[in-house]
């Protein structure tokens, strides 16, 4: 069973952060508790801010062990049509097994199925405005 984590520490939360609006992203970053869950974990918005900017440039965000010891992913989001987040998707690992550079090499398949995702949410959405009006 999955677990429920931070936005602030872990691979999707901070995908979907990145690309949030810059004011409502600094909002919800003034207004986040930062507890140190593992040595990794941001523990203030600057330093959070900084790999959000890094996210934002590269469309890939990684858990660097920062929510929980050994585990680690990579992330994409899923943006809609104006480049807001509809969510995201990963693949989790732990560094017992594969190394984030291993993790990092499933990040096309990733985007792939992010664009295909997004293109799928955009026809729905489309389609229900259809049967509004």
């Amino acid at each position: 069973a999955g677990k429920i984590g931070p936005g602030y520490c872990t691979g999707v939360g901070k995908a979907m952060l990145a690309h949030l609006p810059d004011d409502k992203r600094a909002r919800m970053l003034q207004q986040q508790s930062y507890f140190a869950h593992t040595e990794h974990t941001h523990q203030t918005p600057e330093s959070l801010e900084i790999e959000l900017a890094e996210i934002r440039q590269s469309g890939l965000s990684f858990d660097r062990e920062e929510h929980e010891p050994t585990i680690i992913c990579v992330a994409v989001p899923i943006l809609d049509k104006a480049h807001h987040p509809l969510g995201a998707i990963s693949v989790t690992s732990s560094t017992l097994r594969h190394s984030l550079d291993d993790l990092a090499g499933l990040a096309p398949a990733l985007t792939q199925a992010a664009t295909a995702i997004a293109q799928d949410a955009s026809g729905l959405l489309m389609s229900s405005e259809t049967h509004l009006t």
